[in-house]
């Protein structure tokens, strides 16, 4: 094609569109056509600007929203619902969220709780198991005791007694000191946790 032709087919594409272009525009291409050919030539070697339009948040600006409704009708009601669908969906997922955390963290307190009640258990199954095996060996002891002061041992029976009935009292007196310091640091750590859980 040249230029000719170019130019003609310009001139009839420009009044097909000249209904829809707005007077500045029809005025500045009556002022294209009247120039001489190289000063054409010359103008249709400008580049094109282009204009970016940018906006931040859910919704364009009225003034695009306007653009959209020419478009087709009702696309802008339908921006303004997929915007409120979003809010309503990133609202739930955050909400999701924070029950998902508040639902562990409730679930952490019950097994400490659980961990608690556990180690209180164990603590007083082996003072029992103890205590149990300790009475034992003090009757092992003392009859074997008794045994030999009456088969004529009198002084390793004595011994025998005198040791036992020395380690039930040391026995006695360390496991009221340890078992008070004991459950006192429980029942602290127990009343912690209560107080965390309300």
């Amino acid at each position: 094609m040249n230029r000719k032709t170019r130019q003609r087919n310009a001139k009839k594409a420009d009044s097909d569109n000249s209904e829809s272009l707005p007077a500045n525009v029809e005025s500045v291409l009556k002022e294209l056509e009247s120039l001489p050919e190289d000063q054409k030539e010359l103008v249709f070697q400008i580049q094109a600007t282009q204009l970016i339009h940018q906006f931040s948040g859910p919704i364009p600006p009225p003034a695009v929203m306007a653009e959209y409704e020419k478009i087709q009708k009702g696309l802008a009601e339908r921006i303004i619902q997929m915007s409120e669908a979003e809010l309503k969906h990133r609202q739930q997922a955050e909400r999701d969220d924070l029950e998902h955390k508040h639902s562990l963290q409730i679930n952490e307190q019950k097994l400490q709780h659980q961990e608690i009640q556990f180690n209180q258990k164990t603590m007083h199954r082996r003072l029992f198991t103890g205590q149990v095996f300790a009475m034992i060996s003090v009757l092992v002891f003392s009859v074997g005791g008794f045994v030999l002061i009456f088969n004529g041992y009198t002084k390793s029976g004595i011994v025998f007694v005198g040791s036992t009935l020395t380690a039930i009292v040391w026995a006695f007196l360390d496991y009221r000191h340890t078992s008070k310091k004991e459950i006192q640091a429980m029942d602290e750590e127990f009343s912690k946790q209560s107080d965390s859980d309300k």
